[in-house]
């Protein structure tokens, strides 16, 4: 491509449905001009030791075998002048526990466009739960469970045994989403739903009202015993 400009970004925690597909598609491929050449557009996944690979994502929608989330997906296009030289590339990575954008060309004026165009979408797209992958969730997890013990021993001693039950009911809650959170089963970085389910009832709101619902359970009874 010879000498030009290049825009890279980590992109915030994202959560996509599949009819979000076709439009961030289209946001990319705009001001870029078909090309003849298949392989200059790539989408890919894998999943469950398989990989699924086309061209176009009308046909990458089609796959019958996609499962109900992706948390991998790569997006890459290229755009030649009139001379045949590559003067324009998007290449767009989600990946587990990382997004990243990357927008590259000779004119910095698309450059910069296109890089701000993909990333006002996925800003648009952001989960609603995305701070608890900035915040220092472990050291947060770690003075929680260390006041629950302290907390269980202290009323378990004055005879308050219902506020100490609560108070290892919440410990138990509190660790077990914390074991979902760290194998990225629970607010996952990368959402990518193939087959949107409309139900409340998900796992992060499951999970937060049990341990809501335990934390103030265990307040209430810990105020009562005093």
């Amino acid at each position: 491509m010879g000498t030009g400009y290049s825009v890279s970004t980590d992109i915030h925690p994202c959560r996509l449905v599949k009819d979000d597909l076709p439009k961030l598609m289209g946001i990319i491929r705009e001001g870029i001009p078909h090309s003849d050449r298949k392989e200059d557009l790539d989408i890919r996944t894998s999943f469950r030791h398989t990989g699924i690979h086309e061209n176009s994502m009308e046909e990458f929608l089609q796959h019958a075998e996609l499962p109900e989330r992706l948390d991998r997906l790569t997006i890459r296009i290229i755009g030649w002048n009139e001379n045949r030289q590559i003067d324009k590339t998007v290449n767009l990575v989600f990946n587990h526990h990382f997004i990243r954008l990357e927008a590259s060309g000779t004119d910095e004026t698309w450059v910069l466009g296109k890089h701000a165009q993909i990333r006002q979408f996925l800003k648009e797209k952001r989960s609603w739960f995305g701070f608890m992958n900035t915040a220092p969730l472990s050291f947060f997890f770690g003075v929680i469970q260390a006041a629950s013990v302290v907390g269980f021993s202290y009323l378990f001693r004055n005879g308050a045994v219902a506020a100490a039950v609560s108070t290892v009911v919440f410990s138990v809650a509190w660790l077990f989403a914390w074991i979902l959170y760290m194998n990225e089963r629970l607010f996952p970085y990368v959402q990518i739903l193939i087959t949107p389910k409309n139900s409340l009832v998900t796992k992060e709101n499951v999970a937060v009202l049990i341990v809501v619902l335990t934390f103030l359970i265990t307040l209430v009874q810990f105020i009562m015993s005093l």
